[in-house]
C-alpha cells in the first residue's frame, strides 16, 4: 500500500512537471509504466470477456454522444484543448488515446478511489475526491470548462466502476473515446491524417 502510494505521489509530482517537459513521448511512456506497476499492488477486475468489450463499446458511444450533445452547453471549449494536439502526427494521437485511456483509469478510478476507499469506506467521498483531482489535472490542457465537461463524463464512469468494478470496459472506453476525438478533431480542420 506504501508503495502504491509513493508511485501516486511520484505520479501526481510529474503531472505537474509534464506541462514544463516538452518531449510529450517521454511523459507518456513514463506514465504508462507507472500506471502499470499501480495496479498489481490493487484488486481491479482484468477479467476480459466479450461482455467487458461490448459494455466498453456501449460507453465509448455513449460518451460520444454525451460530449456532442455537452458541448452547445459548455460553448465548444473542449475544441481548446483539442487545438493542442492537432500538432501531432495521427499515430502520436492514438498512442495518447490509448495510454491516456489505459493510464488515467488505472490511476483514477482503479488505485485512487480504492486507496482512498481503504481511509474513507466510503465509496461516493473516495470517488468525489478523485474526480476532483482528475478535474485539477485535466484544467492546464483543456480549460476549466471542457474540464468540468470531461469531469461530468468521468461520474458516469465511476457509476458503472462503482457497480461492477470492471476497469477493462472503462479503459476501452476511454481509449476509444480519446482516440475518436484526437483523430477526428485532426480529421475536421482539414488537414491530413
Amino acid at each position: 500500500m506504501i508503495v502504491g502510494y509513493l508511485i501516486f505521489s511520484i505520479l501526481t509530482i510529474l503531472t505537474i512537471l509534464r506541462f514544463f517537459i516538452k518531449n510529450n513521448i517521454f511523459w507518456t511512456i513514463l506514465k504508462l509504466i507507472l500506471a502499470l506497476l499501480i495496479s498489481i499492488s490493487f484488486p481491479l477486475n482484468f477479467n476480459f470477456q466479450l461482455k467487458t468489450l461490448i459494455f466498453g463499446v456501449i460507453l465509448f458511444i455513449l460518451s460520444v454522444i454525451y460530449f456532442l450533445l455537452s458541448s452547445f452547453v459548455f460553448n465548444f471549449q473542449i475544441l481548446k484543448g483539442l487545438s493542442k494536439i492537432k500538432e501531432y502526427n495521427f499515430l502520436f494521437r492514438i498512442l495518447a488515446g490509448l495510454i491516456a485511456g489505459i493510464s488515467e483509469e488505472i490511476i483514477y478510478r482503479g488505485f485512487l478511489v480504492i486507496f482512498l476507499n481503504g481511509f474513507f469506506h466510503n465509496i461516493f467521498i473516495s470517488s468525489t475526491i478523485s474526480i476532483f483531482l482528475f478535474l485539477i489535472v485535466h484544467i492546464p490542457i483543456w480549460g476549466i470548462l471542457a474540464s468540468i465537461q470531461i469531469s461530468i463524463w468521468s461520474i458516469m464512469l465511476y457509476v458503472y466502476f462503482a457497480n461492477t468494478n470492471d476497469i477493462l470496459a472503462l479503459i476501452v472506453a476511454h481509449s476509444l473515446n480519446d482516440i475518436f476525438f484526437f483523430c477526428c478533431f485532426k480529421y475536421r480542420t482539414g488537414t491530413k491524417c
